[in-house]
């Protein structure tokens, strides 16, 4: 995170442009992104809900503001919010990876089952995969979380939530001395040894971009 001295200029340009543009969408948008660099998430959110309501179709503002419902553990918001979009954004991948996360997360497997079944057919989205590996651990399908884990692996050692998922495979199969081995054989941060003592967080941001 950069230091809130640099991102103070931001913010007071941009509430500057507000004062002359009140209702442009996409200031208050590049407003909440410097008050969530800044270490706001009030402001930031503030931010976003006005955005919204501003303009219901700036997609990324949604599901930046779903990510921060999910991450507060409000899943029925998230899915309200989601749900909200103008109907030609409802069946965006964006807008049904989050919402799955929101119902997966929320305790509705079931009903995700077959959005993420769907969303399979498609493309094998490594977002996707890893919330079928999310529902194969709920499902006793250890066999299957192991061979998504390690799909993922094998595309980004690096990725953080794919080694989790390993973690409670090998549990699953009363394996679990296995995975420190295979971590260590196969995954790029030396870190991963020491994970499984870690939350088990799937829907946990590790980048920007949560699709890496």
């Amino acid at each position: 995170r950069p230091p809130r001295s640099t991102l103070f200029p931001y913010t007071t340009l941009f509430r500057s442009i507000l004062q002359f543009e009140p209702r442009s969408a996409e200031v208050h948008f590049a407003l909440a992104q410097v008050e969530g660099l800044s270490g706001s998430p009030t402001k930031e959110q503030m931010e976003l809900n006005e955005t919204i309501r501003l303009n219901p179709a700036m997609l990324p503002a949604r599901i930046s503001l779903a990510r921060k419902c999910i991450a507060a553990g409000q899943y029925r918001s998230a899915v309200g919010l989601l749900d909200e979009a103008p109907g030609s954004q409802r069946n965006s991948t964006g807008v049904v990876v989050e919402r799955t996360w929101a119902l997966l997360l929320g305790g509705k497997s079931q009903e995700a089952r077959p959005r993420v079944n769907e969303l399979l057919k498609t493309a094998r989205l490594p977002e996707t995969v890893l919330q079928d590996g999310f529902l194969k651990v709920k499902e006793m399908d250890f066999a299957g979380a192991l061979a998504d884990a390690k799909e993922l692996l094998k595309q980004d050692p690096g990725n953080v939530r794919a080694a989790r998922l390993l973690i409670e495979a090998y549990r699953g199969q009363k394996h679990a001395g296995e995975a420190a081995a295979e971590i260590r054989r196969n995954c790029s941060r030396p870190c991963f040894c020491g994970i499984s003592g870690m939350p088990f967080d799937f829907a946990g941001q590790i980048s920007p971009n949560r699709l890496t």
